[in-house]
């Protein structure tokens, strides 16, 4: 018994074949003809920087951003439909461009500031040279925030530790002394240190080279 054929052709020999053009995209929209794109996102913190975008799937996004340096800082998945468009794109890109920068302020805590151990590859090693406190002061502060105040060429607490950057945000905003900024203790190297992701950035507040 036989059956009947069947064959699928691209726009490209349909054309040739039957005269049929392909379809365009409508007017003043840019189709993507391939899966990554890279724009231009504003954070929190007001600084600029890339992000890139790659179709992992037609439901399946990724989204890499990454900080003025050109180091990644957070990847954000979307699961779901994304039109694919260059607006489209660019418009989800810049509005998780928030979610991504306070991925990274949570990673810096976790990662950076409330570390105990060196890396294993090395890049990350005690330093000594910056020593403040005692371990046991470093252990039970690590990780948390705390108004201070610069003495030389150190940073000394002058509110007590404070769990969450939100509540340092408040506390900062009805400080005393001007000069006083929000720091967070960094344990492995027993001292307090500014923060690199920091949005309050965008309105004069220092942070970590």
């Amino acid at each position: 018994m036989k059956y009947p054929q069947y064959t699928t052709y691209s726009p490209e020999e349909r054309a040739r074949l039957f005269g049929i053009q392909p379809e365009t995209p409508p007017t003043g929209r840019s189709r993507i003809r391939f899966r990554t794109l890279r724009c231009v996102v504003t954070y929190p913190d007001g600084s600029e920087a890339s992000a890139s975008y790659e179709r992992l799937a037609p439901h399946q996004h990724r989204y890499v951003y990454r900080d003025e340096s050109g180091a990644t800082i957070a990847r954000l998945y979307v699961n779901g439909p994304v039109e694919n468009t260059v607006e489209a794109i660019e418009s989800l890109a810049k509005e998780r461009a928030q979610q991504a920068f306070e991925d990274a302020m949570e990673d810096e805590r976790r990662y950076y500031f409330a570390r105990a151990s060196e890396t294993f590859d090395g890049a990350r090693k005690k330093n000594p040279d910056k020593y403040r406190l005692k371990a046991s002061e470093a252990k039970e502060r690590g990780g948390k925030y705390a108004l201070c105040i610069r003495l030389g060429s150190k940073l000394v607490p002058v509110s007590e530790p404070l769990e969450t950057f939100s509540l340092a945000v408040a506390r900062w905003g009805s400080r005393i002394d001007p000069s006083a900024v929000i720091a967070c203790c960094n344990r492995l190297d027993r001292c307090w240190e500014l923060l690199k992701f920091n949005p309050l950035v965008q309105h004069g507040h220092p942070k970590r080279p």
